[in-house]
């Protein structure tokens, strides 16, 4: 199967979930905006101060408008004259026939102009009325008032010389309605506290969004199953759960994001081994892994499964370990072999120390691997430890002995497991492709990202080694629903004494 990168598509389904994710910070955000809104319009605002003069577009004849052709034309005008009364003639004649510019205490005639144009809008109620507003607001009642008065008592002249009307037009006439204003009339605005708070919501909520859907598309970490799915192609073979302590997830959140090699959580090996008293959610999960992993290389007899990852840290070494411990629950003969012989840690993981191990058999120093095997509990699984730390691990794995090797344990176990190095980052998995009919790639929720499980598949077809499917890891049952609900469902099935096959 080609590993093949997919475009993300923006579909209805991705916008939603991005909408889920980011739902409760929307409303926080709308929350402390819309409040800061109300304060602003009742505290900080400032008041502005605004006045309206009426005109409308009159006959020149005594006779009433009684064509709807007549009407119409001064529906027309009106529009005309709504464009121009915010130009630049009505207004320079209003500043020098009312000596504006002293009054308003600008330094000339052309900043006063300026500034007028920006105080005033002209508007209808709609097309059809012959009726249209000029509007003056300023921070400055008597500005407002000022400016109101001299626009009003020079508009009708001045738009009747702009439209070109003579005496013998039948429409020919603008005509104010307004009264002179006074101080009292003209009127104080400010925002509604509600309406501020509305619109400072919806924009705060709109950008939380942007933020997150921006961010969205940039992130290539591993969340779940569907990120996996949305990338490649391979089956997705495990969801293994988390059953860290507590303390252990305070310590991980402080290396959520890995920068180097180094920069690792520190790991924890206590009770991470399957046992009778395990919980159920952790055994079905790897139950479920041994049945896939067994029907993923059905064709192959006493097959070798070789576990890696993408990166270090992502739990493959547990993931190992219990996969052999499943699998000889069915009553089989398991090897489980650490060849991580750069970062052994079968030592803290068994809670046991053996001297020689792997490393030795490849040297030549021990002959036999039942030599250096250790039994685990008097059950069907057998562990071969890593022994010494080797300075030349990936030659090791690579010579003839390990192929001999595999053949000697194939003779003797129904299946084998082989806890590999991370490929996404060391080249030792690699070499023993040729012994192993499948691989494995642990990959650790909300740790691992796209680009190196990309990596790592990449590494394992570079070199003509068959993926068997990817292990999602570490996934946490509070923020999963999916996964909560499918292992709480089985677990009290099974305090119930009920098998879960029975399902």
């Amino acid at each position: 199967m080609e590993n093949q990168k997919k475009e993300r598509e923006i579909t209805l389904g991705y916008l939603f979930g991005v909408f889920k994710k980011c739902f409760i910070f929307m409303i926080i955000a709308a929350v402390l905006f819309g409040a800061l809104g109300v304060v602003y319009s009742t505290v900080i605002e400032k008041p502005k101060y605004q006045a309206t003069s009426t005109f409308w577009v009159t006959n020149n004849s005594p006779e009433d408008y009684t064509t709807s052709g007549l009407t119409t034309a001064a529906a027309t005008i009106a529009t005309s004259c709504i464009e121009l009364a915010t130009q630049d003639m009505p207004i320079r004649r209003a500043v020098t026939t009312h000596g504006l510019t002293e009054k308003l205490g600008y330094a000339n005639d052309d900043d006063c102009v300026n500034a007028i144009r920006k105080m005033i809008t002209a508007t209808k109620e709609d097309e059809t009325s012959i009726v249209f507003y000029v509007t003056v607001k300023s921070g400055s009642r008597e500005v407002t008032c000022e400016v109101i008065n001299a626009l009003q008592s020079v508009m009708p002249d001045v738009l009747q010389e702009l439209c070109s009307f003579d005496k013998e037009n039948p429409i020919s006439l603008v005509k104010a309605v307004s009264n002179t204003a006074t101080l009292e009339s003209v009127s104080e605005v400010k925002s509604s506290p509600v309406t501020m708070a509305i619109i400072c919501a919806f924009i705060a909520a709109v950008l939380v969004y942007v933020v997150f859907f921006v961010m969205s598309i940039f992130d290539t970490s591993v969340y779940d199953e569907s990120t996996l799915k949305e990338n490649f192609d391979y089956p997705i073979v495990g969801h293994i759960p988390s059953f860290a302590t507590p303390e252990e997830e305070a310590e991980n959140k402080k290396f959520k994001k890995r920068r180097s090699g180094h920069d690792v959580a520190p790991r924890n090996y206590e009770k991470k081994l399957l046992a009778a008293d395990s919980p159920f959610f952790m055994t079905e999960s790897f139950n479920t892994l041994r049945t896939n992993v067994i029907y993923s290389a059905t064709a192959a007899k006493n097959p070798i499964f070789a576990v890696t990852s993408d990166v270090a840290a992502a739990g493959k070494t547990i993931v190992a370990a219990n996969l052999a411990i499943a699998l000889s629950n069915l009553d089989k003969k398991v090897l489980l072999v650490e060849c991580d012989m750069r970062c052994p840690s079968f030592t803290k993981l068994f809670g046991e120390r053996h001297e020689n191990g792997l490393s030795e058999l490849l040297a030549g120093m021990v002959e036999k691997t039942e030599d250096v095997v250790h039994n685990y509990r008097g059950t069907g699984l057998d562990v071969l430890f890593c022994g010494k730390i080797p300075p030349n691990p990936s030659e090791l794995l690579s010579c003839f002995r390990m192929s001999e090797l595999a053949e000697e344990w194939k003779s003797k176990y129904d299946y084998i497991v082989l806890d590999l190095p991370p490929i996404g980052e060391v080249y030792d998995a690699g070499v023993v492709s040729s012994i192993v009919n499948g691989y494995v790639i642990t990959v650790r929720a909300n740790r691992s990202n796209i680009s190196d499980v990309r990596t790592s598949i990449e590494r394992v077809e570079s070199v003509n080694g068959t993926i068997l499917g990817i292990i999602l890891n570490d996934i946490n049952l509070k923020s999963s629903k999916k996964y909560k609900q499918y292992y709480s469902y089985g677990e009290t099935s099974y305090m119930h004494g009920t098998k879960s096959d029975d399902r």
